[in-house]
């Protein structure tokens, strides 16, 4: 069974190494839980009976100046367990963002984060 939405939002392991998320989680995204570490995540996928998750970005850099995980940081995790399918965030202001996104060997496919980014297609005219 596969769990197709999960934003990795608080693992320890990625918090360490990119000292703004707190920030982000906290100030953007009004998150105010703690970082656990990746084994918590996936006892949590095992608990729910979940095989596989797939791990969903962020890209808000246009209308909130800021990511809750870049692609980039996806594609890490998604070295870190072969439980995780790396989908790519879109921000639909950026044109060659989609291209620049799927063309690596992690990404299953780009998401638009609609109503957290604050950024709809059909308002910037990418998709045109």
């Amino acid at each position: 069974m596969l769990d197709f939405h999960t934003h990795p939002l608080l693992v320890r392991e990625l918090f360490e190494r990119e000292p703004d998320l707190a920030r982000i989680a906290r100030d953007v995204f009004f998150i105010r839980n703690h970082p656990q570490p990746l084994r918590t995540f996936l006892l949590e996928l095992d608990v729910a009976g979940l095989e596989r998750a797939v791990v969903l970005p962020i890209d808000a850099r246009t209308s909130r100046g800021c990511q809750i995980y870049s692609n980039e940081l996806i594609a890490e995790l998604c070295r870190m367990s072969d439980r995780f399918v790396g989908f790519a965030s879109v921000d639909p202001h950026r044109k060659s963002a989609v291209e620049k996104a799927c063309g690596t060997s992690w990404c299953s496919g780009p998401i638009i984060p609609g109503w957290r980014s604050r950024t709809w297609p059909r308002q910037c005219g990418a998709w045109a």
